[in-house]
């Protein structure tokens, strides 16, 4: 055991910045997991003739369905994101560079992801 072991080393020069990398590779890998079995299902279903991708893109929840999918959405940012709402604000040492940095950053263009990709 060295006197460094109990230290938390940072790759990005900051622990905050590590964990919340190390979130969203985490999450990065459960969102494929998802994905690949969706797919997998999917495609087992439809060669059964059990379902058929038509009807997946012509489905429309009702009300009720619609309520309960955003009260689950919500209670899963929370629980993702909800961290985040308790870190300290700490203020910036150039908060206009970074305004304007931020502002200049193209955002990407909103698109409908494919099939296998929802």
């Amino acid at each position: 055991m060295t006197p460094h072991d109990d230290v938390e080393r940072a790759f990005l020069g900051d622990p905050l910045q590590d964990r919340l990398l190390d979130a969203v590779l985490a999450l990065t890998a459960e969102l494929w997991v998802e994905r690949d079995r969706r797919r997998i299902l999917e495609q087992v279903l439809e060669a059964r003739g059990l379902l058929s991708a038509d009807l997946i893109e012509q489905h429309r929840d009702t009300e009720a369905q619609r309520a309960e999918r955003a009260a689950a959405r919500d209670a899963l940012v929370r629980r993702v994101l909800g961290g985040l709402q308790q870190l300290p604000a700490q203020p910036r040492e150039n908060s206009a560079a970074a305004a304007g940095a931020a502002a200049a950053t193209p955002q990407p263009a909103k698109t409908r992801p494919a099939r296998g990709d929802r």
